[in-house]
């Protein structure tokens, strides 16, 4: 994959360029092996693991993961581990940060418009 990135310098002054980008050795968008779980960099938790967390009984476990999911996942990967009815049901229970939160705040409220919900 070559990967086009426009950086300034530090007075913004002259762009320059890096190129050729063929993988970020911290992200690995894969979420197809077991063995990976980019949003949860600091943990040894496998793929398996987290949906083991998701489908047991501790509350306060799965809270967790759903906040480093909103948090840390892409958009496209969080949907790959919780439902939206998972999320909004989650949702109040949450210590996001405070834009993190604002952010999925907004969502809601437009889906909610969407799908005509009061």
């Amino acid at each position: 994959m070559k990967s086009v990135f426009l950086r300034y310098g530090s007075d913004r002054s002259e762009p320059f360029y890096i190129t050729q980008v063929t993988e970020l050795a911290w992200y690995n968008s894969n979420m197809l092996d077991p063995s990976i779980s980019y949003f949860l960099w600091d943990y040894a938790l496998t793929e398996v693991d987290i949906r083991a967390i998701l489908r047991g009984d501790d509350e306060q476990q799965k809270a967790w993961i759903v906040t480093r999911l909103l948090e840390s996942a892409r958009f496209t990967d969080i949907w790959q581990f919780i439902s939206l009815a998972q999320w909004r049901g989650f949702f109040p229970k949450l210590q996001l940060k405070p834009q993190v939160r604002a952010v999925w705040e907004f969502a809601l409220s437009v889906w909610a418009i969407e799908n005509h919900e009061r």
